[in-house]
């Protein structure tokens, strides 16, 4: 079992493949976090606040402490090689435009977005516009 883990190991380390597919979430190994990833990711639009209140309610895989991505952290499933330019293990995937809970510096009425049309950093309104969120945990133990 050993040489299995240190095999698969040197694979992500190797060949920069840090994801993994485990049911309804991918597994980011070398950030430590968990992508939601079931078909909400798709097509469930909603506003900046219904997404927080989304996020804090989801449950996946039996945790529940999700949370809206920061744009650094979205930015790490971006592929610009791959159609909706989202990372090829992502099942679920869309070429909509994704919240972010980092707030446009400008302008408190406003948070960033990435567009996964494109792969272009939008600055979006948080109370009138609804666009698609994909929530994030934190990986606190070796267990899913």
């Amino acid at each position: 079992m050993r040489y299995i883990f240190v095999v698969y190991l040197f694979s992500i380390l190797a060949f920069g493949n840090s994801f993994e597919k485990f049911y309804n979430v991918v597994i980011d190994h070398t950030t430590h976090k968990t992508w939601q990833d079931n078909d909400e990711v798709v097509d469930f639009f909603q506003t900046y606040d219904t997404a927080q209140v989304y996020c804090k309610m989801l449950t996946l895989n039996t945790h529940t402490n999700w949370r809206i991505p920061t744009i650094k952290e979205l930015q790490t499933i971006l592929d610009i090689k791959q159609k909706h330019f989202t990372n090829k293990v992502f099942k679920n995937s869309s070429d909509n435009i994704y919240y972010t809970s980092t707030p446009f510096a400008k302008d408190s009425n406003y948070h960033l977005g990435i567009d996964f049309s494109n792969g272009k950093i939008i600055k979006i309104d948080n109370k009138n516009s609804k666009y698609i969120i994909r929530c994030i945990r934190e990986n606190n133990s070796s267990k899913l």
